[in-house]
């Protein structure tokens, strides 16, 4: 019995410790690993770790094709006609991940316009972006990577700086 108890309590007091460490150091999808998602809110995930060398190859390669897709507001007037088009979207992808040479590599891309009139949004938080870009990068339709970065300015002119930090984002995996 006098061993029991000197088990029982370190057990506990493990126990606990890990119950206030989880408290404190929550888990969150929000990364701050580069000193870019430092400028901006920003989420990442990573499917599957074991590719991430393929997909680094493939980019360097060019051997990557694109999909673009631009989500305006709908509750709203939409103000990303006024600054974004579908060609300078895609004048600012090959400018930063330069021109796409093949198909084994694909690149989701969707430019989202911030709704702020959007009866879901509760909270003034959500109010304060102007939309995000998300990239998300595919093997043979299998997602290994996605990234997601805000961007702050009225007229996109940080929308370049935002895909710049998720090439950074996959390039440093």
């Amino acid at each position: 019995m006098k061993r029991i108890y000197p088990i029982v309590v370190l057990v506990f007091a493990l126990l606990g410790g890990t119950i206030l460490y989880h408290h404190f150091n929550p888990k969150s999808a929000k990364s701050k690993r580069l000193v870019c998602h430092q400028e901006s809110t920003t989420f990442e995930r990573l499917y599957e770790p074991h590719q991430t060398n393929t997909i680094q190859t493939l980019l360097k390669s060019g051997d990557f094709g694109f999909t673009i897709n631009i989500a305006k507001s709908s509750y709203m007037p939409t103000r990303i006609d006024s600054y974004m088009t579908q060609e300078a979207f895609e004048a600012l992808l090959h400018n930063t991940f330069g021109k796409p040479r093949g198909e084994k590599l694909r690149i989701d891309l969707l430019l989202y316009e911030n709704d702020k009139q959007d009866p879901k949004k509760k909270t003034q938080e959500a109010k304060l972006y102007e939309g995000y870009v998300q990239v998300s990068f595919y093997l043979s339709h299998t997602r290994v990577y996605t990234v997601q970065l805000d961007y702050m300015d009225p007229m996109g002119k940080d929308i370049a700086k935002r895909l710049k930090c998720a090439l950074e984002s996959v390039e440093s995996l």
